[in-house]
């Protein structure tokens, strides 16, 4: 009931900050507030970033431009009481702040009393002076977790429909286990954490029991796979742990149709969610480009290919023949050569020319369209998601 009405506060504050078009939203929680809110983490259960306590300052939402100020969080409730008097401010006494039947109002009224009568005078200094310790550390901890993030950690997206719209959503991300294994226990479990919300769990719900079983995942000492809390699911694939939502099966089933690219120009292929670019260079901007060139650029011969080019997922069958090989192969087994997950085969762009493919994008060109010696002119053609 507590939580149920802390949301429709917010809900309101946010209603009313919108409509003023305030971007902050102040509220007068004391010392004492954050006290309780500490000691009440500790009795329910909680780690580093529980025992913060309440922020100074945080986002209303995930993602929301409207935050949260709380700019009393570090004088005492006495002190500002005595202040209003002093100046003969007027103030409001919020009744249900006595009601003993809730959790919150017995930490008050009840248990602080008693440590600080029969244990320790100092306990709500102590408790507040533990807070601004967490809170120091988990900015530490943070800092560690998104370098490793940005660094090793990778993510694939689906195309979804959302109120009409088809929008790209990310529905996995991917970490090497070796990498998982050789990180402190402290990083490794919040890297955990943080992906499994960004999935849709809710923090609070995990727990160590849950990073014990993915650590045993990893090592190899149990199955194949481990739910999470929120829908969210572990396996092991190709030496890499992947974390997934609970409907990720469900996005495999989508029918899209092919588009066609432009060429020379500009091309935009919404319900595949992608965009390409096609411009022609001459043989000298082509070694330039092969210096600087990446995994979503390709150079093709045009004569060498038939137009218009199009663009689509895989087929049942296809056969390609990868730069360098020696001869033409099935598209699932050069998929199974770059070990690319098996769910995620039918989701990777094809260009194709005519019914060849000549290009999986990401990957590799076909040997038949490479620049050669002979190339008159050639296509260069530049991919990314939108």
């Amino acid at each position: 009931m507590e939580e149920a009405a802390r949301r429709e506060r917010y809900a309101f504050l946010e209603e009313v900050a919108e409509k003023a078009g305030a971007k902050k939203i102040a509220l007068g929680h004391t010392a004492d507030d954050q006290v309780e809110t500490i000691l009440q983490h500790i009795l329910e259960g909680t780690g580093l970033r529980g025992l913060r306590g309440m922020q100074a300052k945080r986002p209303l939402r995930p993602n929301s431009d409207i935050f949260v100020i709380r700019p009393l969080l570090g004088i005492w409730h006495q002190e500002i009481k005595e202040y209003l008097e002093e100046k003969r401010i007027a103030f409001r006494r919020d009744r249900s702040n006595v009601a003993r039947s809730y959790f919150r109002n017995r930490l008050r009224h009840e248990l602080l009393p008693l440590l600080e009568a029969d244990y320790h005078k100092g306990v709500k200094e102590a408790i507040l002076r533990l807070g601004q310790q967490a809170q120091m550390a988990y900015d530490f901890l943070e800092k560690k977790v998104k370098e490793v993030e940005e660094k090793s950690v990778n993510s694939s997206s689906v195309i979804r429909h959302s109120n009409d719209e088809l929008r790209m959503t990310v529905d996995e991300y991917r970490i090497d286990i070796g990498l998982l294994l050789g990180l402190h226990p402290a990083v490794a479990s919040e890297l955990i954490r943080e992906i499994a919300a960004k999935l849709g769990a809710k923090r609070r719900d995990f727990g160590m029991g849950h990073f014990k079983e993915i650590v045993r995942l990893a090592r190899g000492e149990t199955g194949k796979a481990v739910d999470l809390p929120g829908g969210v699911r572990v396996v092991t694939e190709y030496g890499r742990l992947r974390f997934e939502t609970a409907d990720y099966a469900d996005s495999q089933e989508a029918d899209v149709t092919e588009g066609v690219i432009n060429i020379p120009g500009r091309t935009v292929i919404s319900h595949l969610g992608l965009e390409f670019e096609v411009e022609t260079m001459g043989k000298e901007d082509f070694k330039d480009f092969l210096q600087r060139k990446n995994d979503r650029q390709e150079a093709v011969d045009r004569k060498r290919i038939s137009e218009p080019l199009r663009v689509r997922f895989r087929r049942r069958g296809e056969r390609f023949w990868p730069l360098g090989a020696r001869g033409e192969k099935k598209l699932k087994d050069f998929f199974i050569d770059q070990k690319v997950p098996r769910r995620l085969r039918d989701r990777i762009p094809l260009v194709v020319s005519g019914d060849r493919v000549i290009w999986v994008v990401g990957y590799r060109i076909d040997e038949r369209v490479k620049v050669t010696e002979k190339t008159e002119e050639v296509l260069l053609i530049s991919a990314r998601r939108c």
